[in-house]
């Protein structure tokens, strides 16, 4: 009689967790060689709106590194970057503010 092998449960998730990791590594490559190429209203609007670039960075960084092992290392570095993106919206807001104050 022969067995039949059954992968565990875990190693299909994370299957499924670095399958959609790439597939949104590969929309994010594409988004860009679009918008480099093309004139979008779409893509230009996700192009200036810092919100929309952070949650889709934390989105695929939570997707990319859910499988690793050591997860606090993970999340020292997902800190890092959140708040370097945190930082940067800041820095968009006030060049803006300041923008609108001189009249430009």
């Amino acid at each position: 009689m022969s067995r039949r092998y059954f992968k565990p449960k875990n190693s299909k998730k994370n299957l499924i967790k670095q399958f959609i990791s790439f597939f949104l590594i590969l929309v994010l490559i594409s988004y860009f060689i679009i918008n480099y190429f093309g004139n979008n209203y779409l893509l230009e609007f996700v192009g200036e709106n810092l919100y929309v670039q952070t949650v889709l960075i934390s989105l695929i960084l939570k997707d990319l590194f859910s499988s690793f092992q050591n997860q606090s290392k993970i999340e020292h570095i997902k800190i890092k970057i959140l708040e370097e993106l945190k930082v940067n919206m800041q820095n968009e807001k006030e060049n803006k503010r300041i923008e609108r104050e001189s009249g430009f």
